[in-house]
């Protein structure tokens, strides 16, 4: 019927021209549902809830049971555990400033102990099947203080997190690095500097000894002195212990070391790291504990955004975009964007990941349990399929009003290939970008935003769900470029995808990454 409409036309060869252009539509979206279906394989779409505060040795917060029943209500079907590794803060006495020191210290995997924590999430799974539950740690690698007991006294920092992903066994969890935990030291001009106290304590070992030897019934010799200085040399020894440490909180920022120390930790153990909530301004006091509250009344803590970090760290996994990290992280052209254009480039290794966070520590009164989610593609739902998913990128970041929009489809096309979330490859041709939405219609309208190489080439207004569709017609596409795409609700971003990349047309330079790196992932 089609094609003898067609052929109602003046000359045999326009009705022959406009036959073979529908014949080639109808082989270019073969040729599409075949590249989504490759794509995707047999993979289902399941909601996680990550960063989620529970461990429930206090009435004040929930369980890790407790949380993982909400997130069963909520329909989810990942649940990343996400306790702190460490919460004690202490501000030590100069010059012993190990030794005489006061600190303050919530419930965390310290306190709980790491055996008992993994042993709660794994009773967990058994009683509550229908979601998987993992176990991850919100790391709190430093803080620095400034001022002074007889001024203002403020730590800072102590709210920049990372969260690890994918540890397998309590020495991991333990050995976090951190200022509480410790970190790697290494054997250089520091560390035998930091030696000095055995020095002192082996002269007073000495001149024990000699008052010893040299003592008579006329003559006696006090061992007190080399007592005196074996005793110093013991507290110096204590407060110096373990002689070598690259961080710590008396002298001012770290800067990016202790947080690439976490980073490094993670890689070595095949783990995955986030940057957690990098655009939020904390503040808080609270009143200083006994006996410091002789010297101040109260603590300061304060944490100015740390979205700039992003560019200085490598091989880290990702960050949060939702919370905190959409304004200035995750615009276009800003930090998110600048990183995957070092990945482009060559500079950096990895490609940065986006995921949402819950931050969920609001104890019994908090039951947004699925506010903010991170939808992973899986073939199978098991531990090693989410760190799996999540090391691709093969994922989409939702919250708030976004919770009910579903994207089942995500492609960059050319002439014969396709690729999707998190992938890497090559294509030649003008590139197809296919958006495919669902949504309840109250979610309607929306604005969907697409992103090329850090700038927005393209909106989109929906009124309805369904499959956008756009050609990138653009000047010199030619090269190393990547896609992303957000979507908005009355102004707010709402979904953020994660980047594609494609290599358009390559030539021998121009390829993104390893070559044998692509052919994996075709």
């Amino acid at each position: 019927m089609i094609s003898a409409n067609l052929c109602v036309r003046p000359t045999a060869r326009y009705c022959i021209l406009w036959e073979a252009r529908f014949l080639q539509y109808l082989v270019m979206c073969g040729i599409a549902c075949g590249i989504s279906f490759q794509a995707q394989g047999e993979s289902k779409q399941v909601s996680a809830a990550i960063h989620i505060d529970a461990l429930g040795i206090s009435d004040e917060n929930l369980s890790i049971s407790e949380t993982v029943q909400l997130a069963v209500q909520a329909r989810l079907s990942v649940a990343v555990i996400t306790p702190h590794d460490n919460a004690r803060v202490s501000y030590g006495l100069p010059p012993l400033r190990n030794v005489i020191r006061f600190g303050v210290e919530r419930e965390s995997i310290t306190s709980f102990g790491s055996e008992n924590y993994l042993e709660a999430v794994r009773t967990t799974n058994l009683n509550e099947p229908e979601v998987l539950t993992l176990a991850g740690v919100e790391a709190v690698p430093a803080y620095f203080w400034q001022g002074s007991p007889l001024k203002r006294l403020t730590a800072r920092n102590l709210h920049k997190h990372m969260l690890v992903v994918g540890l397998t066994n309590s020495e991991d969890f333990d050995s976090v690095p951190s200022l509480a935990n410790g970190f790697p030291g290494r054997l250089e001009g520091a560390f035998l500097l930091n030696l000095w106290p055995i020095g002192v304590l082996v002269l007073g070992c000495v001149l024990v000894l000699f008052n010893r030897r040299v003592s008579t019934a006329d003559a006696p010799r006090s061992k007190l002195p080399g007592i005196l200085v074996m005793v110093i040399g013991l507290l110096f020894g204590f407060n110096a212990y373990p002689f070598y440490q690259p961080f710590d909180a008396y002298n001012g920022d770290q800067g990016i070391g202790p947080y690439q120390a976490v980073i490094d930790h993670a890689n070595a153990r095949g783990a995955l790291t986030y940057w957690a909530h990098p655009e939020v301004h904390q503040y808080s006091s609270m009143p200083a504990p006994w006996p410091a509250s002789i010297l101040v009344d109260s603590v300061y803590f304060e944490t100015e955004p740390y979205s700039g970090d992003l560019l200085t760290a490598e091989g880290y996994t990702g960050f949060a975009i939702f919370e905190e990290g959409a304004i200035s992280i995750g615009r276009p052209g800003g930090i998110w964007d600048q990183t995957l254009l070092e990945y482009c480039s060559g500079i950096r290794e990895h490609p940065v990941w986006a995921i949402g966070e819950l931050d969920f520590d609001m104890g019994h009164i908090d039951h947004g349990i699925g506010t903010s989610q991170t939808v992973l593609w899986l073939n199978e739902v098991t531990e090693s399929g989410v760190v799996d998913a999540l090391r691709r990128g093969s994922c989409y970041a939702r919250r708030g009003m976004g919770t009910d929009i579903t994207i089942n489809d995500f492609m960059i096309s050319g002439d014969q290939t396709g690729f999707t979330s998190g992938q890497n490859g090559q294509i030649s041709g003008t590139p197809m970008v296919t958006i495919d939405i669902d949504t309840a219609p109250a979610s309607m309208p929306l604005t969907v935003q697409i992103v090329r190489n850090g700038a927005s080439i393209h909106t989109i207004e929906v009124e309805e769900p369904g499959q956008l569709t756009f050609r990138d017609t653009g000047p010199g596409l030619k090269g190393a470029f990547f896609y992303r795409f957000m979507i908005f609700k009355g102004g707010w971003p709402i979904v953020a995808s994660n980047p594609i990349f494609v290599t358009i047309d390559p030539d021998p330079v121009s390829v993104i990454g390893n070559p044998k790196q692509i052919e994996a992932s075709l």
